[in-house]
C-alpha cells in the first residue's frame, strides 16, 4: 500500500514504455516541440542518465554525428516532425571547388561525389498517437533511415504531470467545446474521461467519483465510472489502493473569479506577470566581464529554491532571500578568511566541497533575486498593488475592516483606476469582470467607459460579455461575503470563517501589510475542505457510485478541537504569510509533523475546463494541513491572459464551428477496449478515414496499440478491432 506519487508514477511509465525499447543500450533521446515539455516535466537530466539516456536533445535542433549508439525518436507524428527526422537521414550532393589549375582539368567533366549523412546507426520510433499511413510510408521510403529502424512504438501520452501532486491532460482549448450546446462536445467529454482513467490506473487508484451536480462534468464522471469498472474486470492483475481514495470532478463554473485576480503569491505573480515558456524564464545579467548575458531560470521540481518559496507571498519570499543573502555573506567570510579551515577539516577536498556548495547556493539564490526584481517592477511600473485591493474587497464582499463593502461606493474607485495610464487594458478589463460579477445590481457605467478606453480590443470585448457561460451573471451577491453560501460551509461557519479572516488580518496589519491582498479563498479550497471534514453536500456534489458507510469522510468533531489540531499541524517555518490556514505548500523544504499520508484515502481534484495557479496552491495547502495527499489536475492550467483569450472565444460562432480541445475534436474517432488505455494520443484513438496499418511491414513488426499498466513489468497485447498486436519486436 505505498504511496506513490505522481511524478514517481509518471517516471515509471515513461521508463517502461519508451526508455526500454533501447534494450539496456545506452541512447541518446531526441524529442520534438511537443514531447520535450513533457520529457522536462517526468525527468531531470540526472534522472534519464541513471535509465541509460545519455543526452536529451531538441529534434529541430542541430545535431552532431554519433556512431553506434541508439537514438530514440519521440515525436507527435505530423509532417514537421517527420521531415526533421528524414533531413538527419539524407545524400547530399558533393562539392569539389578547385583551387589549381592542376585541380580544375583533374575535376574537369566528373560528377562531385555524394555524402552519406546518417547521425545514429540505431533508430527506434515512439510516436504518440497513431502513425497516418502516408507519414509511414514516406518514412519507409528513405531507405538509410529505414535500414537502421530496430522499433516502431506507439504509447499513450496522456497527461502532464508538471509537478509533484498536479497533472494537466493538455487540451487547452476544451472549454470551447464544453460551454454550449457544442456538436463536439460529446468527443471531448470521452477523451477528458479516457486520460483521467490513465491519472487513476498511474496513481493505482480505483477511486470514488464525486462531481458538481449542475456541471457539463457529470456525463464525464459517469462516463469515467463506466471506463474504471471495465478496465478493473479486464485487469485481474490490477492492485488498486486500499483505501480507494476520491476524484472530485467540478468546472469553471465553481469559481469564475479567482483566474482573474492579481495573486500576491510567488508562483501565481511570476505566471501571470512574466513571459515564463515551457517552465523557463529568461533574462539578462551581467557577465564577469561586465557586459550582458542572457540567462534562464528554470522553474520546476529541479529547482529546489524555487519549490521552496513558490507558494508563499511575494513579501515572504522578499525577507526570506534577503536572510539567505546575508548568511552567504557570512560563509563567504568563513570560507575565504579562514587560515585554519583545512587543518580542522582534514584536507582541500572538504573545502572544496564546501565552496562549491556555496557557489551552487548563491547562484541560486541571484537566480531568485532577478525574478523577484522582475515581478516587483511589473507590479510597480502597473500600480498593481491598489488593484489587488480593489479585487479582494470585489471578490470577498468585505473590507480590510470586515465592514460589508459598499458597492456604491467602490463604483468610483473602479473607475478611478480604469483612468489610471500605468495598468495594461488586460488588468483593467480583469477588475471591470470582476465588478460587473460581485456588484450586485451593477449598472453598465463601469463597461461602458471602459470600452471607450485606448486599445480595448474586441476579443476583450468578449471576454465581457462571454463570462456567462461559465456561469458568471451580472446580478448576483458577492461571492464571498459573510455568510454567502459556499461548499460545505453553513452560514455560521462561513460568517464566523470571514470574521477570522478579518482579525488575522487586523492582526498583522503592521508586521504583515500584505494580509489586505491575500484574503480570497478560491472555492476549490473550501470543496476540498468540506469533503474531507464529511460536510460536503451529497445533493450539490453527488456520488456517481455512493462509498459504503465505513469509507466516507467523518465530520470534524468541534470548532474548537479542529482549531487546535490545526495549529499542531501547522509548519514550523511557514511562508505563506497569507489568508487564515494557509501553509507554504507540499515539498516547501520545511520541517512539519509527520502525517500517515499513506494510510489515508488520496483525492483527485480535477477542475474541467481550466484551473489557476491560486487553485493549484490551494491543493498544496490542504494537503499539509491534513493527513490526506491531494492531487489536482486540469484540462489546462492558465494564467489570467489565457483565461481571458479563452472567454474571448466562448461565443457562438466559435462553437459552430467544431473546432475545441488541443486537437480538433470533429476530426476524431474514439474506439474503446475494456482494459486498454486510449485517447488523443493514445493507441485507440485515431484520425478520420485512418485505416489500421499491416502490424508487419518489410521485415519489421510495429506495435500499434499498448495497453497501460502502471508501475508493474508486464506487457499485455490488446484486442484492438484488426486483431492482436504485440508489444514491439527489435530487427
Amino acid at each position: 500500500n505505498q504511496l506513490v506519487s505522481l511524478r514517481e508514477a509518471a517516471q515509471s511509465y515513461f521508463v517502461q514504455r519508451v526508455f526500454s525499447v533501447a534494450k539496456g543500450h545506452p541512447f541518446v533521446l531526441v524529442a520534438d516541440t511537443t514531447t520535450l515539455p513533457l520529457v522536462s516535466d517526468t525527468f531531470t537530466l540526472y534522472d534519464a542518465m541513471e535509465h541509460g539516456c545519455a543526452l536529451v536533445e531538441a529534434l529541430a535542433n542541430p545535431r552532431e554525428k554519433m556512431e553506434g549508439i541508439h537514438a530514440i525518436y519521440l515525436f507527435a507524428p505530423n509532417e514537421r516532425a517527420v521531415n526533421l527526422i528524414l533531413q538527419d537521414f539524407r545524400v547530399e550532393e558533393g562539392r569539389v571547388v578547385p583551387k589549381t589549375c592542376c585541380e580544375k582539368i583533374m575535376y574537369y567533366g566528373l560528377k562531385p561525389a555524394s555524402v552519406t549523412v546518417a547521425l545514429y546507426d540505431h533508430v527506434h520510433l515512439v510516436f504518440t498517437r497513431a502513425m497516418p499511413p502516408a507519414l509511414e510510408a514516406k518514412i519507409r521510403a528513405n531507405e538509410m533511415l529505414a535500414d537502421r529502424i530496430r522499433s516502431w512504438t506507439e504509447i499513450d501520452m496522456m497527461v502532464r504531470s508538471f509537478e509533484q501532486s498536479a497533472f494537466t491532460l493538455n487540451l487547452p482549448r476544451s472549454a470551447l467545446s464544453l460551454y454550449g450546446n457544442h456538436p463536439g462536445a460529446d468527443k471531448a467529454i470521452e477523451l477528458i474521461a479516457r486520460k483521467l482513467v490513465h491519472v487513476c490506473v498511474l496513481l493505482k487508484e480505483y477511486p470514488y467519483i464525486r462531481y458538481r451536480a449542475d456541471s457539463w462534468v457529470q456525463p464525464v464522471a459517469r462516463r469515467l465510472q463506466a471506463l474504471l469498472d471495465e478496465y478493473v474486470a479486464a485487469k485481474s492483475d490490477f492492485h488498486f489502493r486500499s483505501p480507494r481514495g476520491t476524484i472530485m470532478l467540478v468546472d469553471r463554473k465553481i469559481d469564475a473569479l479567482v483566474p482573474l485576480m492579481h495573486e500576491y503569491t510567488y508562483q501565481a505573480a511570476v505566471a501571470d506577470l512574466l513571459d515564463v515558456k515551457d517552465g523557463k524564464y529568461e533574462y539578462e545579467a551581467k557577465s564577469d566581464a561586465g557586459g550582458a548575458t542572457r540567462r534562464t531560470i528554470v522553474l520546476n521540481e529541479s529547482n529546489d529554491m524555487w519549490v521552496q518559496f513558490r507558494h508563499s507571498t511575494i513579501s515572504s519570499v522578499i525577507a526570506k532571500v534577503n536572510e539567505l543573502v546575508r548568511e552567504l555573506e557570512e560563509e563567504r567570510k568563513d570560507l575565504t578568511g579562514d587560515k585554519d579551515f583545512l587543518s580542522r577539516t582534514g584536507g582541500a577536498q572538504e573545502k572544496i566541497q564546501a565552496l562549491n556548495d556555496f557557489r551552487q547556493t548563491q547562484s541560486a539564490n541571484a537566480q531568485q533575486t532577478a525574478l523577484l526584481s522582475a515581478v516587483q517592477r511589473q507590479i510597480n511600473e502597473r500600480d498593481l498593488l491598489q488593484l489587488m485591493v480593489l479585487e479582494h474587497e470585489l471578490a470577498t464582499g468585505v473590507d480590510i475592516q470586515g465592514k460589508t463593502v459598499d458597492f456604491k461606493a467602490i463604483k468610483p474607485r473602479v473607475l478611478e483606476y480604469l483612468d489610471n495610464p500605468k495598468p495594461s487594458v488586460q488588468d483593467k478589463a480583469r477588475l471591470v469582470l470582476l465588478y460587473l460579477s460581485a456588484a450586485p445590481d451593477a449598472d453598465d457605467e463601469v463597461r461602458r467607459h471602459f470600452s471607450t478606453l485606448d486599445g480595448v480590443s474586441n476579443d476583450i470585448k468578449n471576454a465581457l460579455v462571454n463570462i456567462k457561460f461559465v456561469g458568471v451573471t451580472h446580478q448576483k451577491p458577492a461571492a464571498g461575503a459573510p455568510g454567502a453560501s459556499r461548499p460545505g460551509l453553513t452560514p455560521a461557519k462561513a460568517a464566523a470563517r470571514a470574521l477570522e479572516d478579518v482579525r488575522r488580518a487586523n492582526e498583522g496589519a503592521v508586521e504583515r501589510p500584505h494580509h489586505r491582498i491575500s484574503r480570497y479563498r478560491p472555492v476549490v479550497e473550501d470543496v476540498l475542505e468540506a469533503h474531507l471534514e464529511g460536510t460536503l453536500s451529497d445533493e450539490e456534489y453527488p456520488y456517481v457510485v455512493a462509498p459504503p458507510p465505513m469509507a466516507r469522510p467523518t465530520p470534524t468533531p468541534t470548532a474548537e478541537e479542529t482549531k487546535v489540531g490545526r495549529s499542531v499541524r501547522k509548519r514550523k517555518l511557514g511562508l505563506r504569510d497569507g489568508p487564515p490556514g494557509a501553509g507554504a505548500g507540499a515539498g516547501a523544504g520545511e520541517e512539519k509533523e509527520e502525517t500517515p499520508k499513506a494510510e489515508a484515502p488520496r483525492l483527485i481534484l480535477f477542475v474541467g475546463g481550466c484551473a489557476s495557479y491560486s487553485e493549484l496552491r490551494s491543493a498544496y495547502e490542504v494537503s499539509a494541513r491534513t493527513a490526506h495527499e491531494v492531487i489536482i489536475g486540469s484540462t489546462a492550467f492558465n494564467t489570467p491572459s489565457e483565461y481571458l483569450a479563452l472567454l474571448a472565444n466562448l461565443d457562438s460562432s466559435l462553437r459552430a464551428t467544431g473546432r475545441g480541445g488541443g486537437v480538433d475534436l470533429d476530426d476524431i474517432v474514439l474506439r474503446w477496449t475494456p482494459g486498454v488505455l486510449c485517447g488523443e494520443d493514445g493507441g485507440l484513438l485515431e484520425c478520420t478515414g485512418h485505416t489500421d496499418a499491416p502490424d508487419t511491414h518489410a521485415g519489421h513488426t510495429r506495435h500499434t496499440h499498448m495497453p497501460l499498466e502502471a508501475a508493474t513489468g508486464s506487457i499485455r497485447p490488446c484486442a484492438a478491432p484488426v486483431g492482436p498486436t504485440e508489444q514491439q519486436h527489435h530487427v
